[in-house]
Protein backbone atom coordinates (compact mmCIF):
# COMPACT_ATOMS: atom_id res chain seq x y z
CA UNK A 1 0.00 0.00 0.00
CA UNK A 2 1.38 3.77 -1.15
CA UNK A 3 -1.39 5.56 0.30
CA UNK A 4 -3.46 3.83 2.79
CA UNK A 5 -0.35 2.34 5.12
CA UNK A 6 -1.31 0.11 8.01
CA UNK A 7 1.24 1.86 10.29
CA UNK A 8 -0.62 5.28 9.60
CA UNK A 9 -3.89 3.98 10.00
CA UNK A 10 -2.95 2.41 13.72
CA UNK A 11 -1.68 5.94 14.34
CA UNK A 12 -5.35 6.68 13.96
CA UNK A 13 -6.29 4.67 16.98
CA UNK A 14 -3.46 6.67 19.39
CA UNK A 15 -4.77 7.43 22.66
CA UNK A 16 -2.37 10.54 22.40
CA UNK A 17 -4.53 13.05 19.98
CA UNK A 18 -1.36 14.57 19.06
CA UNK A 19 -0.50 11.41 17.29
CA UNK A 20 -3.98 10.84 15.82
CA UNK A 21 -4.72 14.13 14.69
CA UNK A 22 -1.12 14.25 13.06
CA UNK A 23 -1.76 10.96 11.59
CA UNK A 24 -5.21 12.14 10.04
CA UNK A 25 -4.09 15.21 8.72
CA UNK A 26 -1.28 12.79 6.63
CA UNK A 27 -3.71 10.53 6.10
CA UNK A 28 -6.10 13.25 4.32
CA UNK A 29 -3.06 14.63 1.62
CA UNK A 30 -2.53 11.16 1.22
CA UNK A 31 -5.89 10.26 0.47
CA UNK A 32 -6.16 13.56 -1.94
CA UNK A 33 -2.86 11.95 -3.43
CA UNK A 34 -4.73 8.75 -4.18
CA UNK A 35 -7.48 10.53 -5.42
CA UNK A 36 -5.80 12.34 -8.25
CA UNK A 37 -3.97 9.27 -9.10
CA UNK A 38 -6.67 7.52 -9.34
CA UNK A 39 -8.43 9.91 -11.92
CA UNK A 40 -5.09 9.82 -13.90
CA UNK A 41 -5.45 6.67 -14.50
CA UNK A 42 -9.08 5.35 -14.37
CA UNK A 43 -9.57 5.82 -18.36
CA UNK A 44 -6.91 2.49 -18.54
CA UNK A 45 -8.39 0.63 -15.82
CA UNK A 46 -10.69 -2.18 -17.05
CA UNK A 47 -14.33 -0.86 -17.65
CA UNK A 48 -15.88 -3.62 -15.66
CA UNK A 49 -13.50 -2.86 -13.25
CA UNK A 50 -13.70 0.97 -12.70
CA UNK A 51 -17.86 0.18 -12.54
CA UNK A 52 -17.72 -1.69 -9.71
CA UNK A 53 -15.06 0.52 -7.67
CA UNK A 54 -17.25 3.60 -8.40
CA UNK A 55 -20.64 1.70 -7.92
CA UNK A 56 -20.02 -0.14 -4.31
CA UNK A 57 -18.68 0.68 -1.38
CA UNK A 58 -16.36 -2.11 -0.19
CA UNK A 59 -15.19 -0.42 3.12
CA UNK A 60 -16.22 -3.08 6.05
CA UNK A 61 -17.01 -5.09 3.58
CA UNK A 62 -16.82 -8.79 4.32
CA UNK A 63 -15.13 -11.44 2.76
CA UNK A 64 -16.78 -14.57 2.24
CA UNK A 65 -14.65 -16.94 1.19
CA UNK A 66 -10.88 -15.82 2.79
CA UNK A 67 -10.15 -20.03 2.16
CA UNK A 68 -8.05 -19.33 -1.47
CA UNK A 69 -6.03 -16.99 1.20
CA UNK A 70 -5.42 -20.27 3.94
CA UNK A 71 -3.75 -22.13 0.65
CA UNK A 72 -1.34 -19.40 0.81
CA UNK A 73 -0.04 -19.59 3.79
CA UNK A 74 2.47 -21.79 4.30
CA UNK A 75 5.04 -22.41 6.22
CA UNK A 76 7.52 -20.12 4.71
CA UNK A 77 7.28 -16.49 5.22
CA UNK A 78 8.44 -14.58 2.19
CA UNK A 79 8.16 -15.97 -1.39
CA UNK A 80 5.29 -17.61 -2.37
CA UNK A 81 6.05 -20.63 -4.92
CA UNK A 82 4.77 -20.45 -8.68
CA UNK A 83 2.38 -22.62 -8.14
CA UNK A 84 0.77 -20.40 -5.65
CA UNK A 85 1.12 -17.49 -7.32
CA UNK A 86 -0.92 -17.69 -10.86
CA UNK A 87 -4.00 -18.48 -11.56
CA UNK A 88 -6.63 -17.93 -14.66
CA UNK A 89 -9.36 -16.49 -12.53
CA UNK A 90 -9.25 -15.80 -8.88
CA UNK A 91 -13.09 -14.99 -7.27
CA UNK A 92 -13.49 -13.19 -3.92
CA UNK A 93 -16.60 -13.42 -2.35
CA UNK A 94 -17.66 -9.98 -0.45
CA UNK A 95 -20.97 -8.82 1.47
CA UNK A 96 -21.03 -5.30 1.59
CA UNK A 97 -21.81 -3.20 4.47
CA UNK A 98 -23.90 -0.88 3.01
CA UNK A 99 -28.11 -1.59 3.11
CA UNK A 100 -29.24 -4.17 1.11
CA UNK A 101 -25.70 -5.81 1.69
CA UNK A 102 -25.22 -7.42 -2.06
CA UNK A 103 -23.27 -10.33 -2.32
CA UNK A 104 -20.98 -9.35 -4.92
CA UNK A 105 -17.95 -11.64 -6.69
CA UNK A 106 -15.10 -10.14 -7.96
CA UNK A 107 -13.73 -12.06 -10.78
CA UNK A 108 -9.77 -11.32 -11.73
CA UNK A 109 -8.84 -12.85 -14.58
CA UNK A 110 -5.53 -13.95 -15.22
CA UNK A 111 -4.27 -13.16 -12.08
CA UNK A 112 -0.81 -13.49 -9.62
CA UNK A 113 -0.81 -12.84 -5.93
CA UNK A 114 2.58 -11.00 -5.62
CA UNK A 115 1.82 -10.39 -1.98
CA UNK A 116 0.32 -12.11 1.09
CA UNK A 117 1.34 -10.10 4.39
CA UNK A 118 -0.34 -11.37 7.31
CA UNK A 119 0.29 -15.14 7.18
CA UNK A 120 0.44 -15.29 11.07
CA UNK A 121 -3.20 -14.22 10.89
CA UNK A 122 -3.80 -16.64 7.90
CA UNK A 123 -2.63 -19.78 10.08
CA UNK A 124 -5.42 -19.13 12.73
CA UNK A 125 -8.07 -17.85 11.05
CA UNK A 126 -11.22 -20.34 10.60
CA UNK A 127 -14.03 -18.45 8.96
CA UNK A 128 -15.48 -15.48 6.76
CA UNK A 129 -13.99 -13.34 9.61
CA UNK A 130 -11.64 -10.46 7.42
CA UNK A 131 -13.24 -7.52 6.62
CA UNK A 132 -11.92 -5.10 3.40
CA UNK A 133 -10.60 -1.70 5.01
CA UNK A 134 -8.82 0.23 1.88
CA UNK A 135 -7.44 -0.69 -1.22
CA UNK A 136 -5.58 1.01 -4.23
CA UNK A 137 -4.90 0.77 -7.93
CA UNK A 138 -1.90 0.92 -10.02
CA UNK A 139 -2.04 0.55 -13.75
CA UNK A 140 0.97 -0.04 -15.95
CA UNK A 141 1.90 1.19 -19.22
CA UNK A 142 2.14 -2.81 -20.35
CA UNK A 143 -1.23 -3.19 -19.32
CA UNK A 144 -0.39 -5.01 -16.23
CA UNK A 145 -2.55 -3.83 -13.11
CA UNK A 146 -2.02 -4.05 -9.52
CA UNK A 147 -4.63 -4.17 -6.86
CA UNK A 148 -3.84 -3.78 -3.45
CA UNK A 149 -6.49 -4.54 -1.15
CA UNK A 150 -5.62 -4.00 2.93
CA UNK A 151 -7.82 -6.44 5.18
CA UNK A 152 -8.72 -6.53 8.84
CA UNK A 153 -6.69 -8.47 11.14
CA UNK A 154 -3.50 -7.06 9.32
CA UNK A 155 -3.92 -8.64 6.02
CA UNK A 156 -2.38 -7.46 3.00
CA UNK A 157 -3.07 -8.91 -0.03
CA UNK A 158 -1.30 -8.01 -3.75
CA UNK A 159 -3.45 -9.00 -6.93
CA UNK A 160 -1.75 -8.32 -10.49
CA UNK A 161 -3.64 -8.53 -12.74
CA UNK A 162 -5.56 -8.53 -16.64
CA UNK A 163 -8.98 -8.24 -16.55
CA UNK A 164 -11.54 -8.36 -14.18
CA UNK A 165 -15.38 -8.92 -14.10
CA UNK A 166 -18.11 -8.59 -10.96
CA UNK A 167 -21.84 -9.95 -10.23
CA UNK A 168 -24.25 -9.43 -7.51
CA UNK A 169 -25.65 -12.25 -6.48
CA UNK A 170 -28.90 -12.32 -5.66
CA UNK A 171 -30.29 -14.55 -2.91
CA UNK A 172 -32.46 -17.58 -3.32
CA UNK A 173 -35.91 -16.81 -3.22
CA UNK A 174 -37.86 -18.81 -0.54
CA UNK A 175 -40.61 -20.75 -2.19
CA UNK A 176 -42.93 -22.99 -0.29
CA UNK A 177 -41.85 -26.35 -1.31
CA UNK A 178 -38.43 -25.34 0.33
CA UNK A 179 -39.84 -23.88 3.79
CA UNK A 180 -40.84 -26.32 6.23
CA UNK A 181 -44.32 -25.25 7.71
Amino acid sequence: MRYYKPELLAKLQSDDAGIANQADDELEALSEQYVQYFEEIKCRLPEQFLKCMTKHYFHDARILNPFWLWELAPPFENELPKEFQEFPVLVIAVELDTPPNDVLHLDYRSVRVTKVKGWETLRVLKGPCLEWLHDEIEAFADGRFVHSILLSEEVEIQLEFSDFAFSRVKPLKKTSALVKK
